[in-house]
């Protein structure tokens, strides 16, 4: 059956079609903010509708849209409950999108996706119980038990970067202070930068290509966020007991973060008994979150629980 998986994230929104023969196709990435904040409803689904008609004329059916957002979402009615990257609260997304789309739609948090993928097909499909950390513009996460994600009480249980770190009164688009997406995500990473070094940093991106060339303003914002990461890290480690923990979202590259210097920060931070500790970077790399929105749809077409 042929999916349009679309990976919403606080910046960037990707959409690829698949079916189930291994592959993507159609594979489309724009930053979304360039039309404006708070994003329009009203424009994604025109972009999502123009997606559909080229898969539809260009590569196979679509039978229905999986949808990977970065906010917190009701499971059962897939309204966005709270985005604060997106500008969103209260959003009955679904809803929204079958009405304009003609599809069935199903969506998730983006975290969760990721997780689910990693779990199925990249670098947890040997754990049982893993912890999926995203850096991107914001830093979300999905914890992965008995080989299910674990969408909380409240499913809200993705916002791993609102982990307080005690390192100042940083204030937080969350309302509160001092939460660990502001010392260790990509936006974050933008701001420390232009507190150290050159009035114009474009990107996360350019700090990491700084901080490979030794620039004292980038190691030295590079320096907090994994100061900061590998304390909220370890914060995962000593209360679950978990042994493995995938980094993935726009932030990771091939050497960044350096897991080394991470493993060896979490080896003076976490509880002795809780060994080895065990750290990877996502398989299927910028592919996860639209591989889980994929899954997803995938998944509820076959009644399948994910």
């Amino acid at each position: 059956m042929g999916v349009l998986a679309v990976d919403l994230g606080g910046t960037n929104l990707r959409t690829g079609w698949c079916d189930d023969s291994p592959g993507w196709h159609a594979v489309t990435a724009i930053g979304w903010r360039q039309q404006g904040f708070p994003l329009d409803i009203e424009w994604l689904t025109a972009h999502l509708q123009h997606q559909i008609a080229y898969c539809e004329t260009s590569v196979g059916a679509v039978d229905a849209v999986g949808i990977a957002v970065a906010a917190v979402i009701d499971p059962k009615t897939g309204n966005v409950k709270v985005g604060e990257n997106l500008g969103w609260r209260n959003v009955a997304l679904r809803t929204l999108l079958e009405d304009r789309l003609r599809k069935p739609v199903f969506v998730d948090v983006d975290a969760f996706c990721g997780a689910l993928a990693e779990a199925r097909l990249g670098s947890g499909v040997d754990q049982e119980h893993f912890l999926y950390v995203v850096l991107g513009t914001g830093i979300g996460h999905g914890l992965v038990l008995n080989r299910r994600v674990w969408r909380g009480v409240h499913a809200a249980a993705n916002v791993f970067g609102h982990i307080k770190v005690g390192l100042g009164a940083t204030p937080c688009y969350c309302g509160g202070r001092d939460c660990l997406c502001q010392y260790a995500s990509g936006d974050a990473l933008t701001q420390l930068a232009k507190l150290q070094g050159p009035p114009l940093i474009a990107s996360g991106a350019t700090v990491i290509d700084a901080y490979r060339r030794q620039e004292r303003w980038a190691t030295e914002a590079v320096e907090t966020m994994y100061q900061t990461l590998a304390l909220a890290v370890s914060h995962a480690f000593n209360l679950l007991d978990i042994a493995c923990v995938i980094f993935g979202g726009g932030v990771i590259q091939a050497d960044f973060p350096d897991l080394v210097d991470l493993q060896q920060r979490l080896e003076t931070l976490v509880y002795p008994e809780i060994r080895p500790i065990i750290l990877r970077r996502a398989a299927l790399q910028q592919d996860a979150v639209l591989t889980g929105a994929a899954l997803l749809a995938q998944g509820n077409l076959r009644g399948e629980a994910l």
